[in-house]
């Protein structure tokens, strides 16, 4: 029964159970005050009621997001409302008390990762204002309203610091020395996530992230004694979910409650599904499934037969091993990306370290070249990064290409006026092109497996820029059906491992496209 992992702690008569399946759904805990939880179809909470008459509700979109809850005290009824990216990344949140309107309680900061967030508390109505005094010429910039988050190797937020500073003179002179970095909160864990009693610290604010950086559900038991994973519900004080895995069957060595393999020091659990803490330890990644399109688009290609023939074909150039990848708009020590938001989230990563400098292809076969490049991310065998010559043949296949129209647009935007242009490097998504191009250019064709990548503009002269496109194909950015809701995650190659191992199977690799193009001055006008 379900009691098995909670009665060293507590015991049974103090909590209800129901079946659900072999396995069993916790419904009441009368040591929590928790009269009722009501679970969705999904297996998702929709409902708790508490002993004391407070009602919990909890609401999601089709994807199994929650987007929106509620906290009825009896009186009072305190509603928070989720707005979120395609990805499911929350970007902000609306907050309204009884009816007293709608006010824009919170936004999150983001770079590659979420860095922190802004609490206005904004009416939803805002009256436009200058940020312009009308007596003056100086802008009225609010500050404090800012918490930056500082975290550690699992993303468990450990301090968050204000945008605001202290100014600090030791000598007593007219002049500021430095500043110190106000902290707002800081707290400690025990290694399932359970935060350390008299190692925690407020300075009048809270945060709505802590450990594994997921959002705790503070009204439910307590601040930090509940979060909210996306599939399933934690409790850091038990280190177990709520429910059931719903990939239990793929791990049968493990307890269907389990958190991050038993071992959450090492991992992290990303969503209550499977752990995972690449690109720190790819080896973790072995025994992912590839999407059923990737095995189709492969079949099609010819498949493994036809690879054996490729791999010889294609496979020609020369290897350094020393040389590192450098194109990518991501790094981390060792490893880069074409990404910059979906770098962790889809795990989009390559080894930096060793390029393969292919030799220009005279008979080239788009089809037989797709299944090199997928039989390579598919067995874990091939380079992981090839270098394609510069107005190479495979290069200049994607001068025509979507993404490049649009790197290509930006840069004369933000010269626009320049007497010359201006390089940079900037990231490019080209998913929306990647249907089109299966479509009208065909299912081989290279821009086809181009989703998100990094696009590096050179100018050479006044007359020609040099464009590289660093792509990243994975599990992830090959899937032309992928949706947010069903977005693999990608396996990062782990170089001491031989490909007979399984380890690298469907692990990432990345191409470097090359080619040199006019400058259009009239666009610069």
């Amino acid at each position: 029964m379900y009691v098995y992992f909670f009665n060293f702690i507590r015991s049974s008569e103090e909590f209800r159970d129901r079946k659900s399946g072999n396995f069993s759904i916790l419904i009441s805990d009368v040591a929590e005050d928790i009269d009722e939880i009501t679970w969705n179809l999904a297996v998702k909470i929709s409902r708790i009621e508490k002993s004391y008459g407070t009602i919990l509700s909890y609401f999601y979109d089709a994807m199994g997001n929650r987007i929106g809850k509620s906290n009825f005290d009896g009186t009072n009824t305190n509603s928070t409302w989720y707005i979120r990216d395609a990805s499911g990344n929350n970007m902000a949140t609306y907050n309204r008390y009884n009816d007293q309107g709608l006010y824009i309680d919170e936004f999150n900061i983001y770079g590659s990762s979420r860095l922190g967030s802004f609490k206005p508390h904004w009416p939803y109505t805002v009256t436009s204002q200058s940020p312009l005094s009308a007596n003056s010429n100086y802008f009225a910039y609010p500050s404090g309203y800012k918490q930056y988050e500082l975290t550690n190797h699992l993303g468990s937020v450990l301090s968050t610091i204000s945008d605001q500073k202290t100014p600090v003179n030791d000598d007593s002179d007219p002049e500021t020395d430095y500043f110190t970095a106000i902290v707002k909160t800081q707290q400690d864990y025990y290694p399932g996530g359970m935060m350390m009693p008299a190692r925690m610290y407020s300075l009048g604010g809270v945060y709505r992230y802590g450990f594994n950086g997921k959002e705790k559900d503070d009204e439910v038991k307590g601040s930090g004694n509940q979060y909210d994973y996306g599939f399933r519900i934690y409790d850091p004080r038990l280190g177990r979910f709520l429910y059931v895995d719903p990939l239990t069957k793929k791990y049968p060595y493990w307890t269907p409650y389990q958190f991050a393999g038993n071992m959450p020091i090492k991992y992290i659990d990303l969503d209550g599904l499977e752990p995972a803490n690449n690109p720190k330890d790819p080896a973790n990644q072995n025994g992912r499934n590839p999407t059923e399109t990737i095995n189709s688009i492969y079949e099609e290609s010819g498949g493994q037969k036809n690879y054996e023939k490729n791999f010889t074909n294609y496979n020609k150039g020369s290897y350094d091993g020393t040389a590192t990848t450098t194109a990518g708009i991501s790094d981390k020590t060792g490893y880069t990306s074409d990404s910059k938001g979906g770098a962790d989230k889809g795990n989009l990563w390559v080894n930096n370290t060793g390029v393969f400098k292919a030799d220009d292809y005279q008979n080239f076969d788009t089809r037989d070249f797709s299944n090199y490049l997928l039989g390579n991310m598919i067995n874990g065998t091939g380079p992981e990064n090839i270098e394609f010559p510069l107005n190479g043949t495979v290069s200049n296949y994607m001068k025509g290409a979507g993404i490049v129209n649009d790197a290509m647009g930006s840069r004369y935007s933000l010269n626009k006026g320049r007497s010359s242009l201006v390089g940079g490097e900037a990231e490019f998504s080209g998913n929306k092109h990647m249907p089109g191009a299966a479509i009208f250019k065909g299912i081989f064709h290279p821009e086809s497996f181009v989703g998100s990548a990094t696009v590096i503009i050179t100018p050479i002269n006044s007359k020609e820029v040099m464009v590289q496109i660093f792509n990243v194909k994975s599990l992830t950015s090959s899937d032309l059906f992928k949706m947010p809701w069903n977005t693999p995650t990608s396996v990062v190659r782990y170089p001491s491992k031989p490909s007979s191992s399984g380890a690298n199977n469907y692990g990432n690799n990345s191409q470097l496209y090359q080619f040199t193009m006019p400058i259009d001055a009239s666009l610069l006008k």
